[in-house]
């Protein structure tokens, strides 16, 4: 990523209300560190994966599953 792509998604972690996490190994950086810095600030973390990842231990919900299948039943058409 390039400096102002990661400006702007530092930008985006401090003024978001919730941080969703959609299908990630949790393992690369700097990626990896958003949802932390987002529940660092209070701000709820949901993930949405198919196993278990680092982001787990600090998400307020963690849906286990396919993407594809976990989100047409909680967004609606």
């Amino acid at each position: 990523m390039d400096a102002e792509d990661l400006d702007a998604a530092e930008a985006a972690i401090e003024a978001c209300d919730l941080f969703v996490v959609i299908g990630t190994s949790a393992v690369v950086q700097p990626a990896a560190s958003y949802p932390f810095i987002a529940a660092r600030r209070g701000v709820p973390v949901i993930e949405i994966n198919k196993e278990k990842t680092l982001v787990s231990s600090i998400a307020e919900l963690s849906l286990l599953g396919l993407a594809g299948e976990i989100l047409p039943k909680i967004i609606p058409d």
